[in-house]
C-alpha cells in the first residue's frame, strides 16, 4: 500500500508540473531535456547567445524580475524588458523562471517589504505580472535567498518574508490560479528558515519548494537533504497536496584556489543534474550561464558554463552531451549490483514504449573500476558514461520492473518487510531484488515519521548531556541508559526536543561511554552506542585569533579566556564583504591528535543581542602529508547554548586543498584552527560567541 502510494505521489507531481508549464509546447517533465536550465543576467541576449543556450540543451533560464525596474510609478508598470526576453526565448522552446525581487525606493525606504503598505504593493505588482504573462509557461519564484542579509535588507527576517510570500500567494492565485508560484529560494538548506516558512502556511500557495543547495561537497551528497526536505514538506503541506522540490540555483566555481578545476566543474554539472533527476527533482537550474568576470582568482567570476567571452567550458560540453544523449528519454530507475557500493551510480533511462534505453553510470569512489549489469560492462570513474543498452530480454524485464520509491513512510512501531520498526530507527535501508536475477537490485528507504533522534551526547563541564529530538511531537515515555544507569526520558505531546543530563562518573565516562534508549516496555529501540572522549584544553598563553579573507574588508576581533568551566569568548565586528576569523593555538601538544577521531565537539553560546545568526561555524585540520580539510558545524542561528559537531574523517569535508589533494585523510592529523567563524552573509555584522568543553570523539 505504502509503495503504491509513494509511486502515485511521484507520478502526480510530474503530471501536475507538465500541465502547469507546458501551455505553449506540451512536454512531459520526465522526458529530457525538460527541466534543465541556467541562471542568466540579461533581458536582451547578445547576438547568437540564444542559439548557444539552445544548442547546449537548456530548456529553462532563471532571471531576476526586478520590482524597481518594472513599477515605474505607484501602480504603473512597464513589462517591455521581459516581453523582449520571452520573445527571444519562445522560438527556441526555452521557458523562464522569473524571480519576484527585490526592493523599491517608493516603499519602506528601499528596504525589503516589511510593512502592510509595501507588502500589498509588492503583491499587486506580482499579480499584475502574472496576469500580463499568463499562459507563457513562466514559473514565478518568490524572492531570491531571503534568508541572508545580502538580499533581504537590512537583515534577514523569516517572519517578514513569510508574510510577504503569503500576501503574494493570495494575490497571484486570486488573479491567475493556473500560474506556477514557488519559493522560498533560500540559500543552502536552511532548515530553521524553511520550517518557519512552512509553519506560517506558505505551502498553501507554493506549487513547489525551491532551494539553492550549494555545498563544497560533491553533488551526490544532496540526496539526504532532499529526503529531509520531502519529509518536512509532508509534515506541513495541505492534505492531498503534492509539492515537489526544485533545485532553483546551484553551481560550483572553478576559480584559481578553489577545490575544483574546470574539468571537475563539468563533471559536477552532469552529476548534479542526474542526481536531481534520480531524486525526483523535476527542475534543475545551474548557476551560472557564463562567467561574470575574468579575474582568475575571483570565485564569483567562474561559475559559468561558458567563459566571460562566451567560449564553451567543459560544463557547457557536459550539458550538451547529457541533453543530446538522453533526449526523448525519461528516468526509469537507479540500479544496484548485489554487493555493490553505494558510491556507484547506475541510472537507467528509457523511452515511453521501452524500445530505447541508455545507462548512465559513474562512481564517487577514488578508485576506477568496472561493473557488469544487465549484459553491459561499464568502466566507472568520476565522469558519467552514457551507454546505449542492448535490447535483450533481461533489459526489457528491468525496464518494466516497477521503480522502488525513494522512501516508504511508516509510523512506528510497525512491522514492515519482515522486520520490526521502532521509533529509534528513523531511516532503514530497503533492498529489492529483481525477480529471477538476484544480482540486480533497487534500493530505497523506510522512513519513520515519528522517530526519537539522538542529536548529540557529550560532556558538559562535570556531567554528560544528551539532546533528543522528536520532530513529530508524539508523546514518548522511556529511559536513556548511560553506562548502565537509567535516566528517564519523557516527552509530552507537542514536545519536539529535550536535553537530558546523564548520571555517570565524568572521568570514567570519558574513557568509555555507552548509551542506549529503551521504550516504556524496556525494549531497546536505539543503541547501544559507544564513545570515548579526549579533552582539548584552553590556555591563555597559546591561543590567538587572526582575520582572513578580503584584505580590503576591515574587521575587529579579540578573544578572552577564563571562567569555570574555562571558556573562550570571541568578539567580532565585520565590515561588509568576505571575512572570517580563525582561533588557533601554537601549542604543538594540543594540536597533535592521536589515533583516528570521528569528530571534534564543543559547546557554543551565542550573544543573543548580536547578529551572528548568519555566520558559519567551521574548523580546519591538516593530515600527515600536508592536506588541509575544512569541516562545517553549521550556522549560529540559535539562542543560548548548543553543542556543535565537526567531522574529522573527511567524509563530510567542506573542502580540502594542498598535500595529496585527494580528499582522503592520511593519519595522523593535527589541528590547524580549533574554530573558524565565517561571515557567510558578507553583511556588516558584530557579536560574541563563547566556546567551551571542546573534546575529540572516538568511536573505536
Amino acid at each position: 500500500m505504502m509503495l503504491r502510494l509513494a509511486i502515485a505521489v511521484v507520478l502526480s507531481v510530474s503530471a501536475s508540473l507538465a500541465a502547469a508549464v507546458s501551455t505553449t509546447r506540451p512536454t512531459s517533465p520526465t522526458t529530457l531535456p525538460f527541466g534543465l536550465g541556467v541562471n542568466v543576467h540579461f533581458t536582451q541576449a547578445r547576438p547568437g547567445e540564444m542559439e548557444q543556450l539552445a544548442a547546449a540543451g537548456f530548456t529553462f533560464v532563471r532571471m531576476d524580475f526586478n520590482w524597481q525596474r518594472t513599477e515605474v510609478s505607484r501602480g504603473k508598470y512597464d513589462w517591455s524588458a521581459y516581453e523582449q526576453l520571452l520573445s527571444e526565448l519562445d522560438p527556441h522552446g526555452i521557458r523562464a523562471v522569473l524571480i519576484l525581487d527585490y526592493v523599491h525606493p517608493l516603499y519602506d525606504n528601499g528596504l525589503s517589504p516589511h510593512t502592510d503598505e509595501a507588502r500589498k504593493a509588492f503583491a499587486k505588482w506580482a499579480a499584475a505580472a502574472a496576469s500580463h504573462f499568463k499562459g507563457r509557461g513562466v514559473i514565478w519564484e518568490m524572492y531570491n535567498e531571503p534568508n541572508i542579509s545580502q538580499f533581504w535588507h537590512p537583515q534577514a527576517n523569516v517572519d517578514d518574508y513569510a508574510k510577504l510570500a503569503l500576501e503574494v500567494g493570495r494575490a497571484i492565485k486570486a488573479a491567475q490560479p493556473a500560474e506556477i508560484y514557488v519559493g522560498p529560494a533560500c540559500s543552502t538548506m536552511d532548515w530553521p528558515f524553511l520550517e518557519s516558512c512552512f509553519k506560517a502556511g506558505v505551502l498553501e500557495y507554493f506549487d513547489a519548494v525551491s532551494v539553492h543547495p550549494y555545498r563544497p561537497q560533491p553533488p551526490e551528497t544532496v540526496a539526504a537533504d532532499y529526503r529531509r526536505l520531502r519529509q518536512l514538506i509532508a509534515q506541513y503541506a495541505p492534505k492531498n497536496k503534492s509539492i515537489p522540490v526544485f533545485s532553483g540555483e546551484w553551481g560550483y566555481s572553478c576559480a584559481q584556489g578553489s577545490a575544483i578545476d574546470a574539468e571537475t566543474q563539468g563533471k559536477y554539472l552532469a552529476r548534479q543534474w542526474l542526481t536531481n533527476i534520480s531524486n525526483d527533482v523535476p527542475l534543475s537550474i545551474w548557476y551560472d550561464w557564463h562567467d561574470d568576470g575574468s579575474d582568475p582568482k575571483e570565485n564569483e567570476h567562474h561559475f559559468g558554463t561558458v567563459t566571460n567571452d562566451y567560449q564553451p567550458k567543459p560544463a557547457c560540453d557536459a550539458a550538451k552531451q547529457l541533453t543530446t544523449e538522453l533526449r526523448g528519454l525519461h528516468f526509469n530507475k537507479r540500479l544496484h549490483r548485489a554487493g555493490g557500493a553505494d558510491d556507484d551510480y547506475i541510472l537507467l533511462f528509457s523511452g515511453d514504449a521501452g524500445e530505447r534505453a541508455k545507462i548512465v553510470a559513474w562512481t564517487t569512489s577514488k578508485d576506477s573500476h568496472e561493473v557488469k549489469l544487465a549484459g553491459e560492462t561499464i568502466a566507472l570513474d568520476d565522469k558519467p558514461k552514457y551507454v546505449t543498452a542492448k535490447a535483450t530480454a533481461l533489459l526489457k524485464q528491468v525496464i518494466a520492473w516497477p521503480r522502488v520509491p525513494l522512501e516508504q513512510l511508516v509510523s512506528a512501531p510497525a512491522d514492515v518487510g519482515g522486520r520490526h520498526v521502532t521509533r529509534g530507527d528513523h531511516v532503514i535501508p530497503l533492498n529489492v531484488t529483481l525477480p529471477g536475477d538476484s544480482s540486480i537490485r533497487q534500493r530505497g528507504s523506510i522512513v519513520v515519521t515519528n522517530p526519537i533522534v539522538l542529536d548529540m551526547w557529550m560532556p558538559h563541564d562535570m556531567r554528560f548531556d544528551a539532546m533528543w529530538s522528536n520532530p513529530s511531537g508524539e508523546a514518548f515515555d522511556g529511559a536513556v541508559y548511560f553506562n548502565g544507569a537509567a535516566n528517564p526520558l519523557q516527552l509530552a505531546a507537542g514536545e519536539i526536543s529535550k536535553r537530558v543530563s546523564l548520571d555517570s562518573s565524568p572521568d570514567a565516562a570519558f574513557a568509555n561511554a555507552t548509551i542506549e534508549l529503551r521504550d516504556e516496555k524496556n525494549h531497546v529501540i536505539l543503541g547501544p552506542r559507544s564513545r570515548r572522549f579526549v579533552r582539548i584544553p584552553f590556555d591563555k598563553t597559546t591561543y590567538a585569533v587572526r582575520a582572513e579573507g578580503d584584505k580590503k574588508v576591515a574587521s575587529k576581533q579579540s578573544i578572552e579566556i577564563g571562567g569555570a568551566p574555562v571558556m573562550l569568548a570571541l568578539d567580532y565586528d565585520f565590515d561588509p564583504g568576505w571575512k572570517y576569523v580563525c582561533v588557533s593555538t601554537t601549542d604543538a601538544k594540543i594540536n597533535k591528535i592521536e589515533g583516528k577521531p570521528k569528530s571534534l565537539c564543543m559547546w557554543l553560546e551565542r550573544d543573543p543581542d548580536g547578529r551572528g545568526g548568519e555566520c558559519l561555524a567551521r574548523m580546519r585540520f591538516i593530515d600527515s602529508n600536508g592536506q588541509s580539510f575544512q569541516s562545517d558545524g553549521g550556522r549560529l542561528d540559535f539562542k543560548g547554548e548548543r553543542a556543535m559537531t565537526f567531522d574529522l574523517t573527511g567524509a563530510h569535508a567542506g573542502g580540502h586543498w594542498g598535500g595529496a589533494s585527494d580528499g582522503i585523510v592520511h593519519y595522523p592529523i593535527r589541528l590547524q584552527t580549533l574554530f573558524l567563524l565565517d561571515n557567510a552573509s558578507h553583511a556588516k555584522i558584530r557579536g560574541r560567541v563563547t566556546l567551551f568543553g571542546p573534546v575529540l570523539v572516538y568511536e573505536d
